[in-house]
């Protein structure tokens, strides 16, 4: 009984995973697998994904909305990592503090702008090191980006 109960388990056990992603450059997103299939959205470069699936060289990507897009596995990396502004509004600042001033080119920032996170020596903080796709480097607050993070799990 315990062996059928254990075949039984693993048979209803699916496994889940999605592996974050960052656009190369300015990629076109699609509504399928292909280019044959209509423009969802057309984003920048270190715009951030889950990608959920792989199938023909494409790759089944969700954004911070939740939404399904699909996009050209070489239009994509996974070494690099990306957030994504997830309010209207974002203030940046030159310094991991919320009393430093503004990096002198870009104060604010609006939904939607994607940046590559840096990796520095400094101890982690609420405070993340990002660069844009122009290679300005600032300072955002964690609360107003969407990390996509890999996730991995078993349903039932």
């Amino acid at each position: 009984m315990k062996l059928f109960a254990l075949v039984l388990l693993l048979a209803l056990t699916i496994p889940t995973w999605a592996q974050p992603v960052c656009a190369r450059g300015y990629i076109s997103l699609r509504k399928g697998p292909g280019t044959n299939f209509p423009l969802t959205w057309k984003v920048a470069k270190y715009m951030p994904f889950l990608m959920l699936e792989k199938k023909n060289g494409w790759g089944k990507l969700q954004d911070l909305e939740g939404e399904i897009h699909w996009g050209k596995l070489t239009d994509l990396n996974s070494k690099d990592r990306c957030v994504v502004v997830k309010v209207n509004m974002a203030s940046l600042k030159s310094a991991p503090s919320k009393t430093a001033p503004p990096p002198p080119d870009l104060r604010t920032v609006d939904r939607y702008t994607p940046f590559k996170r840096i990796e520095t020596d400094e101890d982690p903080s609420e405070w993340l090191p990002v660069v844009d796709e122009t290679g300005m480097k600032a300072y955002i607050h964690e609360n107003y980006v969407w990390k996509p993070v890999i996730v991995n799990s078993f349903s039932f």
